[in-house]
């Protein structure tokens, strides 16, 4: 019989003589370094175990004690059974349990009272034979047993500390607006508040999907049947089945990403019960999975080819990083959230994966773990986002509408503008005179025609902050952009932001070119591949060297690596618009930069 299926009597016999041995050991632990216990969450309807132990080294201390026959491999069967009955959860690392150790978690009814404890394993072994056999009878039994259960099961208590602690902290991690953060940080000496200085944007079915696809979801439409467009959070926030998936299509600076960090936002404060914008239209509380693909991407590139890389394995780990659990959470316990609790999953910019083969892969695991949520009938809303230029269809427009972000009305440019102004901290008679030129630029052809997006609008309106007027083209806006921003930092405290504007110049050209090409030259082939748009330090230090030597012959070497040096420790603050998003990478925060830079 395959290990861990047979549920008669001696496997139930082999589970209360493991859990009443392990019950008695916590009582002493008088072999730590063989075997490890600690009760954990005492109080709780479910009190844990914890243990970390060696299997060998767990037989030969039961065999010790209660004169049992137990060998390795009827421990493996024995937790594996428990595993199936959610009373074990298992915590161990790759590198644990490459050394043989097992660090595991029993998930009990009773504190430290083994005969209550045993006496309920029993009754749920029985029960889980109840319904083998009612499955044997009925082959439709387990799936009508679990569509019922699945909204009646509660979570186990530390994992649901665990959701807690991880909205809580992505709540706090992504308060700020990623467009202003490459701008002006505001009144606020980190950055500007998401909240307030987000405006909804308008979105409307994607033009180059076909025809007949479109009328599949809009012909009987009542948000689009008057108007052929959309505002997005109306769209986000309807519970119809219809709305469940869908694609966001949008270029450069339209908000893709920021539409998806505010969602995730407000679904975090209405599950934490915290006041936010928008919180009054979310009838369902779903707890929001932002995973920003380029990240996941470079994840599966470095994973090994006998590591889990599915979509579950990545948010465990990025849950496990956000709340300092990784030991706690797992891809079974991402499965069970999934399960068990209504969600969202926001899968961030598509378009970043450059890597045909990579994006290819990372998509497969995608739609690997959307089926199993299908199958399952898990109640899960998705929204991709996407830039239109790498974007072919990955998703089944049949299946997820496609949807693009329109430009910016006038009424938004204004809403958009005078929530920006309020942020400053500046006089009412300058926010007046922002406000006015505005306008004015409104009213010339050429500017009007740089002011469709919040990230051209940003720029602008920090151009005129700072007393300048805005040019009529695109590179020449970023052009002064640059010049605004290189200002104001020279006016801080900083040595090096105060050394040559040129020098300055070239680095973050070089920077923008270096990413550029990596991204446009990527291959599967390439075991180094980084599809971050970032450079790890150690390369980032080889190009600024490179530029410093260019530009200085006759200096020493110690000279040049000490203002390196500087360079570097600036660059983890922030050097210009050069940051360091991940410890050890550095690049732009808007790919946008990186572009322009790559091309100047």
């Amino acid at each position: 019989m395959p290990r861990g299926k047979n549920k008669g009597e001696e496997p139930l016999k082999r589970a209360k003589i493991l859990i009443g041995f392990l019950i008695d050991y916590n009582k002493t632990n008088y072999e730590p370094g063989k075997l490890f216990t600690e009760w954990r969450d005492r109080d709780s309807d479910r009190p844990k175990l914890f243990v970390e132990t060696e299997l060998t080294k767990l037989a030969d201390l039961l065999n010790q004690e209660i004169s049992s026959d137990f060998k390795k491999a009827n421990l493996q069967d024995t937790i594996s059974n428990l595993k199936e009955f959610k009373i074990v959860t298992e915590h161990s690392t790759r590198s644990q349990k490459s050394k043989g150790t097992r660090v595991l978690t029993f998930a009990l009814w009773f504190y430290n009272k083994k005969a209550e404890n045993l006496k309920k394993l029993g009754s749920v072994w029985e029960e889980q034979k109840r319904q083998k056999q009612n499955q044997t009878k009925n082959p439709n039994y387990n799936n009508q047993k679990q569509q019922i259960d699945i909204k009646n099961r509660e979570l186990d208590t530390i994992l649901e500390r665990n959701i807690t602690t991880y909205l809580s902290k992505s709540f706090r991690k992504d308060r700020f607006a990623e467009l202003d953060q490459a701008g002006d940080s505001g009144r606020d000496e980190e950055g500007t508040y998401l909240q307030r200085v987000f405006i909804d944007i308008f979105l409307k079915p994607w033009d180059k999907v076909t025809t007949e696809v479109k009328k599949i979801f809009t012909g009987e439409d009542d948000l689009f049947r008057d108007k052929n467009y959309v505002p997005a959070m109306e769209y986000f926030t309807k519970e119809e089945k219809k709305y469940n998936k869908v694609v966001i299509i949008g270029g450069p600076g339209q908000g893709k990403s920021t539409l998806g960090q505010q969602l995730a936002q407000v679904h975090r404060a209405k599950y934490l019960n915290t006041e936010y914008e928008f919180t009054e239209n979310i009838k369902v509380k779903r707890i929001p999975f932002r995973v920003v693909l380029k990240y996941f991407a470079q994840w599966l590139s470095n994973r090994d080819r006998n590591e889990s890389s599915s979509l579950e394995n990545y948010l465990a780990t990025e849950m496990g990083n956000i709340t300092n659990r990784l030991e706690e959470i797992s891809a079974a316990n991402v499965q069970d959230i999934f399960e068990q609790k209504e969600c969202l999953l926001i899968l961030d910019g598509l378009d970043e994966v450059s890597d045909a083969r990579l994006q290819q892969r990372m998509v497969e695991e995608i739609s690997t773990f959307l089926d199993w949520a299908e199958n399952i009938k898990v109640d899960l809303k998705v929204v991709v986002t996407s830039r239109p230029n790498m974007y072919k269809q990955q998703f089944n427009p049949e299946i997820f509408p496609h949807l693009e972000i329109l430009p910016l009305e006038k009424e938004q440019r204004t809403e958009y503008a005078q929530k920006w102004v309020k942020t400053r901290e500046i006089a009412d008679g300058e926010q007046i005179r922002i406000l006015d030129i505005l306008k004015e630029c409104e009213e010339d052809e050429r500017i009007s025609r740089l002011l469709t997006t919040p990230l051209q609008v940003t720029i602008i309106l920090l151009i005129i902050k700072n007393g300048g007027r805005p040019p009529g083209e695109r590179e020449t806006l970023f052009d002064e952009y640059w010049r605004t921003i290189l200002k104001r930092e020279k006016s801080k405290d900083k040595d090096l932001i105060k050394s040559d504007d040129q020098i300055l110049l070239n680095v973050h050209s070089y920077l923008g070119y270096l990413l550029h090409y990596r991204a446009a030259s990527n291959t599967s082939d390439n075991s180094d591949i980084n599809v971050q748009s970032l450079l790890p330090e150690n390369e980032f230090r080889a190009a600024i060297k490179e530029i410093l030597r260019k530009n200085d012959r006759f200096s020493s070497d110690e000279d040049i690596n000490n203002k390196v040096d500087k360079f570097v420790t600036d660059a983890k603050d922030r050097l210009v618009l050069i940051v360091e998003p991940q410890p050890g990478l550095f690049g732009f925060e808007l790919r946008s930069f990186q572009e322009f830079f790559a091309a100047v």
